[in-house]
């Protein structure tokens, strides 16, 4: 029986996708059907009806990404360009998951995405080495001035969430090849490549610690060891812990603007993006399981 060609049935099936094998969240597959109603509603507009993946034409995706420059939302404002990417990065998610299944439909790069700039002040350069600067200038003893080194450099290279470093043991780190291998909330792996900086400054770390905790990073504070700890095995910082020496050396550093682990996050993608990687390369180096959010991080057109 020949597969169905269509639109409707085509995007039950892609939402059922998303869900099933791409696990991801409802709230999430919630949002792609919002997105793609909009745009299955629109193609009921035309003259004729588009009903059929084989009546989709590149002309007509060109179209509708103009009609939504024109579309009001819901409070009769312009949909402005960051809102109209989410609908169209939808659209380009369903487009190359038909066409990966064997459906003849127009390329995902058909539909371009509109530049912006994103509200949100990133860091700059300099601020961030007079955060660095401030790690290495540090009152700190040498063993926890060092292991802050290193985490801060890990989040400037690596672009990790605060909960996937506190999750961080020795058996992760793979010396040979110099990579990392990082565990997601949902529990998927993925391994990412350590530059001289933060391979050095991590192996800098571990040269001077003498214990056999199994944390990458643990906590080096004596109210931290105290006997109602000592029966765990394991003392790595917590995210929290984390977001607190960010802060310190943010502050140590006399800046004005908040540095945070998030905003290293973003300089990292802002890295990325500016060497030429594409969205869909930033969403790996970053473990998003939605492009949508890797979107976030960027301000131009993949």
């Amino acid at each position: 029986m020949p597969a169905s060609t269509n639109l409707n049935q085509l995007v039950e099936k892609f939402l059922v996708r998303l869900s099933a094998q791409k696990q991801l969240r409802p709230a999430t597959v919630k949002n792609y059907r919002f997105y793609l109603n909009k745009f299955i509603n629109w193609t009921k507009t035309q003259s004729p009806k588009l009903s059929s993946i084989n009546e989709l034409k590149p002309e007509h995706l060109k179209t509708y990404s103009s009609w939504l420059k024109a579309t009001n939302s819901i409070s009769h404002q312009k949909l402005s360009a960051a809102t109209q990417n989410y609908y169209l990065i939808a659209l380009r998610s369903f487009l190359k998951s038909l066409n990966q299944n064997g459906l003849k439909a127009p390329t995902y790069q058909t539909v371009a995405l509109n530049d912006y700039q994103p509200t949100k002040d990133p860091a700059k350069e300099s601020e961030i080495k007079a955060t660095l600067k401030a790690c290495q200038l540090s009152q700190e003893n040498d063993l926890i001035k060092q292991r802050d080194y290193a985490i801060l450099q890990l989040l400037l290279s690596a672009g990790l969430k605060v909960s996937e470093i506190s999750k961080l043991t020795r058996d992760n780190l793979n010396p040979e090849s110099a990579t990392l291998d990082i565990t997601s909330t949902k529990g998927k792996i993925r391994t990412i490549q350590l530059n001289q900086n933060t391979r050095q400054a991590i192996n800098d770390y571990l040269r001077r610690r003498h214990d056999t905790d199994i944390g990458l990073f643990i906590s080096h504070d004596r109210a931290q060891v105290a006997a109602k700890r000592r029966q765990c095995q394991l003392h790595s910082l917590t995210a929290r812990s984390l977001q607190r020496i960010t802060k310190h050396y943010c502050q140590a550093a006399g800046l004005k603007k908040k540095i945070t682990p998030s905003t290293l996050r973003d300089f990292f993608a802002q890295t990325l993006l500016a060497r030429g990687d594409k969205v869909e390369q930033i969403q790996t180096a970053l473990g998003h399981t939605n492009i949508l959010t890797t979107r976030r991080y960027t301000k131009t057109r993949t």
